[in-house]
């Protein structure tokens, strides 16, 4: 088991679930993981999948994403309902940020070459 710089314990053997939803979240586009029992008292618990410098996100690109997220969730898991399994590591000595693993780190991969000309950040 590890710390994270906040002084949470990571146990890089669990295995955690979410629903994967897609939001915004300021001028990223994220995948919540709210609902995944995280350690840590961090609010809006995310993972980044691209971020703009300039110019919103719209309602019909966060769409899409959902779309797509949803057809690599039928293919790999046979439901678009299932939830998204993942793992989470260390990420530096000072940093507050985990890596991500596992079937959610696939996930962000396949939106990020799906939807990579949405962002040039």
């Amino acid at each position: 088991m590890s710390m994270a710089a906040s002084g949470v314990a990571i146990d890089e053997s669990q295995v955690y679930c979410t629903n994967a939803s897609i939001e915004k979240v300021g001028r990223a586009v994220a995948i919540m993981l709210e609902d995944a029992m995280l350690p840590g008292d961090e609010r809006k618990k995310h993972m980044t999948v691209f971020f703009r410098s300039r110019g919103k996100w719209t309602e019909q690109e966060i769409a899409s994403m959902e779309h797509e997220k949803a057809a690599w969730m039928v293919q790999k898991y046979d439901s678009a309902q299932a939830p998204v399994t993942f793992t989470i590591g260390k990420c530096g000595a000072r940093s507050s940020s985990v890596l991500i693993g596992g079937d959610l780190r696939d996930l962000c991969l396949h939106l990020r070459q799906a939807f990579g000309s949405l962002s040039k950040d």
